[in-house]
């Protein structure tokens, strides 16, 4: 009875590790634009910007395409915010890196209609 329950226990260590090592790696997320991403060729990355969609103000992005790949980008809201009228969150921008090489990612928060922008961004990335 012993040994079937020492081989069930190590069963189960077994499977959960294995389950574990196929887990997906979380997306590297960016948020400080002092700070230099570094990644490589066919990754993803993710920089997220504070955002308030309420106020008509969003953030445009540009980049070279030649380098970098926009996958998508999604507004949060803050989790502390949540039903609160009028309260901001984030926008995340997902990009994936296509060949090596040095190149930026500039972001202005601006209201489409207006062409005021009103705050800037710049993440370099370094592509190996």
């Amino acid at each position: 009875m012993k040994k079937l329950a020492l081989a069930v226990i190590i069963l189960l260590i077994v499977a959960a590790s294995t389950f574990t090592a196929c887990a997906a790696p979380k997306a590297n997320i960016y948020i400080d634009e002092t700070r230099t991403i570094f990644t490589k060729v066919g990754e993803e990355f993710t920089i997220a910007v504070p955002a308030n969609p309420t106020t008509g103000y969003q953030w445009k992005e540009s980049h070279d395409a030649s380098l970098l790949n926009l996958v998508g980008s999604e507004y949060k809201p803050s989790k502390q915010a949540k039903g609160v009228v009028g309260a901001g969150g984030t926008q995340y921008f997902k990009f994936r890196a296509l060949k090596p090489g040095m190149t930026r990612v500039d972001f202005s928060y601006q209201r489409p209609t207006e062409g005021i922008i009103v705050d800037t961004k710049a993440f370099n990335i370094v592509i190996e």
